[in-house]
């Protein structure tokens, strides 16, 4: 996109790439990431579920996954069954992608 402008800007080039990923990503994916990248909180799987109205195991889904490519961190703490945890998700806000749409005013995230 900034090839076809040499005055596209950098945060526009952001909107509207990230306007088409929402567009073409899961729907509770978005809704999962959207929630925590608007809160400052940690929060249990449980406590994420309820708030969005969603399964335990399909917020466990999309939280390991965006996880797993850095955009969400986790805080694992050990239940009294050996080998068993709680998790806990907080927005990583040291990712760059993360840290660029924080810069963007809300409506337009």
């Amino acid at each position: 996109m900034k090839s076809l402008d040499k005055d596209y800007s950098d945060k526009r080039a952001l909107e509207i790439l990230w306007h088409i990923g929402k567009s073409s990503a899961f729907p509770l994916r978005v809704k999962t990431f959207e929630y925590l990248l608007n809160t400052t909180g940690e929060f249990s799987t449980s406590q994420i579920a309820r708030e969005l109205q969603i399964g335990k195991s399909t917020a466990t889904r999309e939280l390991q996954t965006m996880w797993n490519i850095g955009l969400v961190k986790r805080r694992d703490v050990e239940t009294n069954y050996p080998g068993q945890f709680y998790y806990y998700w907080r927005i990583n806000q040291n990712h760059n992608f993360v840290k660029e749409l924080l810069l963007i005013p809300s409506e337009n995230i």
